[in-house]
């Protein structure tokens, strides 16, 4: 919810609605800061790089003693090479030549902090068809996973 409020200007600025999951959420094992960074990153990414009239979806569920989280958007996605590309500091996929600002170290910063905590980022995406970048952490101790 936090991460939501940091890009609702943006969102409203791009014209993309944001959906998010309906509390409660499965808790996980994160340093609090940094998880907001990571989530922040992609999420404000996600509106970045989509389109007006687009969509950013937040979904997030518990898979045993995991909590995967996923921001999935419509923008334009991502090639086979762009996809090997992305999480390289300072690649920005020729969007330096855009005007979307950036400077191609979120993404590299939030898989470094998501692997420090225990967890991973991936992307899923095909040309087209936007991009689902998920979040692996490990869910809190006493937590269901079911």
């Amino acid at each position: 919810q936090e991460s939501a409020r940091l890009i609702e200007a943006l969102c409203r600025e791009l014209g993309v609605t944001l959906e998010l999951p309906a509390p409660p959420l499965p808790a996980v094992h994160a340093d609090p800061e940094r998880l907001r960074q990571i989530l922040t990153n992609l999420l404000s990414n996600a509106v970045k790089y989509n389109r007006a009239g687009g969509w950013v979806r937040v979904q997030v569920l518990p898979r045993g003693d995991k909590v995967v989280l996923q921001v999935s958007d419509s923008g334009p996605g991502l090639d086979a090479n762009q996809r090997a590309r992305l999480f390289q500091p300072f690649e920005r996929l020729g969007a330096e030549r855009s005007t979307v600002p950036g400077t191609g170290l979120g993404l590299a910063l939030s898989r470094q902090i998501a692997r420090a905590m225990g967890g991973e980022i991936d992307v899923q995406s095909q040309p087209g068809e936007g991009c689902c970048f998920t979040l692996t952490l490990p869910a809190a101790a006493g937590t269901n996973g079911g």
